[in-house]
């Protein structure tokens, strides 16, 4: 079983990226691991993927940095051949708002867009040169 569930902060205002059949969001989710003194914070990329028409694009606008969330999803892993590195990403199937909007961003903030021309899976910069396992 591949199942992930995550709660943290948004580390900035998401990616909206619309296709022709469904729609994609990118972002950083902070997730505070460790307690005590050994408190530390692991910076989790995050894709999730929704269909024209359903409301998506109005979810991913109250997505803006300090918004606690809820993620459920799976782990991706990619490799890059060419610098021999693996990486991991999370596909969401379900994101939760979780509180109150930070105080210093409205709830409603533009999201960033950035037009797609093809239906193929867009991977961030961040994975370019990486295939799946």
């Amino acid at each position: 079983m591949n199942k992930v569930i995550l709660v943290g902060r948004l580390t900035k205002i998401a990616q909206f990226t619309e296709g022709p059949e469904r729609d994609r969001a990118f972002f950083v989710l902070a997730v505070n691991t460790g307690y005590g003194d050994n408190n530390a914070v692991d910076f989790v990329p995050i894709t999730c993927f929704g269909k024209k028409g359903n409301g998506f694009k109005n979810l991913v606008q109250y997505l803006v940095k300090g918004r606690e969330i809820l993620v459920e999803g799976r782990v991706k892993v990619s490799f890059n051949k060419e610098k021999q590195l693996q990486m991991f990403s999370i596909i969401s199937d379900k994101i939760q708002l979780l509180g109150k909007a930070p105080l210093d961003q409205p709830t409603g903030a533009p999201v960033a867009q950035q037009p797609v021309k093809q239906e193929a899976p867009v991977e961030s910069n961040e994975l370019s040169g990486f295939v799946d396992f």
